[in-house]
């Protein structure tokens, strides 16, 4: 495998930790929902996972944007510039998430009940605030996460790249 497709892969992997993430939130959220009584104790993975599928919630449909995008352009560049565009990519998604709820907001006006209303224009403010800070933390956890398994990979002979002829 090249480094180039590695990449290009490491794009998927957030969501691909929020799929497990959202079926135990679910699990932990079932007693709040259905009213019944939760008899089991909360362990810690329930706990993160909860977390976990709560922030999903604000950063995830600016994140998969983000990435098809960066998919799209990576298209044809070198694996150096993937690379600084990969490390660069928390902080350029911290600036362009805010825009995103800032374009969901007009929707708000065409929301007939107004408990929905209400509900989807509470989901703008608290994702508008929220998806910067996420956005940082969670983009540098999963960027630090795919360098070293880059590096791993890469000692390994997994990943083998043609030398550069500039």
């Amino acid at each position: 495998m090249k480094s180039e497709t590695f990449y290009r892969i490491l794009l998927g992997l957030p969501c691909l930790f929020l799929i497990p993430g959202i079926f135990a939130m679910r699990d932990y959220f079932r007693p709040l929902i259905t009213e019944t009584p939760n008899t089991s104790s909360t362990n810690l993975f329930e706990l993160i996972s909860a977390f976990w599928g709560v922030t999903g919630l604000f950063w995830s449909i600016p994140y998969t944007l983000f990435a098809v995008g960066l998919l799209l352009w990576s298209l044809g560049k070198s694996k150096e510039t993937i690379r600084t565009w990969y490390s660069r990519s928390p902080i350029i998604l911290m600036m362009l998430s805010p825009f995103f709820y800032l374009l969901l907001s007009p929707l708000q006006a065409t929301l007939t009940d107004k408990d929905a209303a209400g509900t989807f224009g509470a989901y703008i403010c608290i994702g508008a605030f929220c998806s910067m800070p996420l956005s940082l933390i969670f983009g540098f956890i999963f960027v630090g996460i795919g360098l070293l398994f880059h590096s791993i990979f890469t000692s390994l002979g997994l990943i083998k790249d043609e030398p550069s002829t500039t």
